[in-house]
């Protein structure tokens, strides 16, 4: 069809586009093709998804995948027309190449010693699409003003929480986190969001526990400091560390 000369641009049922219902289908080769035809990756249709929402939310990894090598070379290419410096080595890159898994290296969400350390702290919200818009703040927050260390944050529906909010915006506990200057971070970090817009409810959870009771993960940033890529600590954890 796209080879006969059918529009890709063309909509359907809920203002889907073609590269939508590829996704949707879980339709690799198809999601290529569009691409090299110039499918746009940021199209949405009647209810607002993307074709990366489409694809993470029916868990077709690959696609996702696909998906976000295409926004790195995008956004490769984009900082390259428009006179930018080159980044080499994105962290979207770094994560794609090296197969690094949410939730697979402590050291990434928290630098606690003690196993038994409730040190991942759980922001709660009542519906995803609130708890996305507390998560962009944070990540908002975050290109403003670097960490002093390497972040972990994750977007998770948690249905055997306590709680009666199942959505979470993990990030590192400021308590049990010692690390000088991470405190004063994270609480500013925190203020600043909570001035747009507050979470429900707050808990800490064990971390090398928390994967038993998360069954969907919509979200998930690595966030780094300056020139941290190229220190010892960053070669390590994003690099060399056999438990990425």
């Amino acid at each position: 069809m796209i080879n006969a000369g059918a529009d890709i641009h063309e909509r359907g049922y809920d203002e889907r586009s073609l590269l939508q219902l590829a996704c949707y289908s879980g339709k690799k080769d198809a999601v290529k093709m569009l691409f090299d035809k110039g499918a746009d990756i940021n199209e949405k249709d009647k209810y607002g998804n993307t074709p990366l929402k489409i694809a993470s939310d029916k868990g077709f990894k690959d696609i996702v995948n696909l998906i976000r090598t295409k926004e790195a070379q995008n956004s490769k290419n984009k900082k390259v027309s428009s006179g930018q410096p080159e980044e080499k080595d994105g962290i979207d890159e770094i994560i794609i190449r090296n197969k690094l898994r949410p939730l697979g290296n402590k050291k990434r969400l928290t630098h606690t010693t003690e196993e038994d350390d409730y040190d991942a702290r759980l922001l709660l919200f009542n519906n995803k699409e609130t708890a996305e818009k507390y998560y962009n703040l944070f990540i908002d927050y975050a290109k403003e003003h670097r960490p002093p260390f390497l972040i972990e944050i994750l977007l998770l529906f948690i249905p055997k929480s306590i709680y009666t909010e199942k959505y979470a915006v993990v990030i590192p506990n400021e308590e049990a986190d010692l690390r000088p200057g991470y405190k004063e971070w994270l609480k500013n970090s925190i203020l600043s969001c909570n001035d747009t817009l507050r979470f429900h409810q707050t808990t800490d959870h064990k971390y090398k526990e928390l994967h038993k009771y998360v069954t969907a993960l919509f979200r998930w940033n690595i966030l780094i400091p300056n020139d941290f890529k190229n220190s010892e600590e960053g070669k390590s954890l994003l690099f060399d560390d056999p438990y990425n």
